[in-house]
């Protein structure tokens, strides 16, 4: 079946009366009942920055799935701004995975996450930790960059994908696209 944008958030531009051009989508030949986007708040910063949330119906399983942009951690202050945004992110799961109705079995999550470096980067130890696998760990650690490096600089990986519940995450394939900011090598 055909490609369907199930949920594209809304945030705000910098300026009045504009819109970001950074936004976040889930799009999915699955149906969903359960939609919503949400910037960071509060010490997160970046207002223009956030996540898209669905709740699709894959084949009779309830599946989770975020798009999420960190703050980049450019300087100190955004440093931990991206922490505290990842906090409010992962706040949310605890709150999706304890639902009493619409519970999903599964949960995914990708987006602009860290840096180049996974096995330092607070981030994504906290997603070790909350029990989320990464899809990248069957490619070798070259064919993770999902930034081009400038000239003379070598590919970066910023975007990742994780997965729990169930073994659902397979080996990932990375692959050329057009609809995002970072081309995916």
């Amino acid at each position: 079946g055909w490609l369907r944008v199930r949920i594209c958030s809304a945030y705000p531009g910098r300026e009045a009366n504009q819109r970001s051009p950074r936004q976040m989508a889930v799009v999915s030949r699955f149906g969903s009942s359960v939609t919503w986007h949400e910037g960071w708040h509060g010490s997160a910063g970046d207002s223009d920055l956030g996540y898209a949330f669905a709740l699709l119906d894959v084949d009779g399983t309830r599946v989770g799935f975020a798009s999420l942009e960190l703050p980049e951690a450019a300087s100190t202050n955004q440093a931990a701004a991206r922490v505290a945004a990842a906090g409010q992110f992962f706040a949310k799961l605890t709150e999706i995975r304890d639902w009493k109705d619409n519970r999903p079995t599964a949960f995914f999550f990708g987006g602009t996450l860290g840096t180049d470096d996974e096995l330092t980067d607070a981030v994504l130890q906290r997603a070790r930790d909350e029990g989320y696998v990464s899809a990248f760990l069957n490619l070798p650690r070259d064919s993770r960059g999902t930034q081009r490096g400038r000239p003379g600089q070598l590919s970066a990986t910023t975007d990742y994908i994780y997965g729990e519940g169930g073994g659902y995450v397979a080996p990932v394939q990375i692959v050329p696209n057009v609809v995002s900011d970072h081309s995916m090598l």
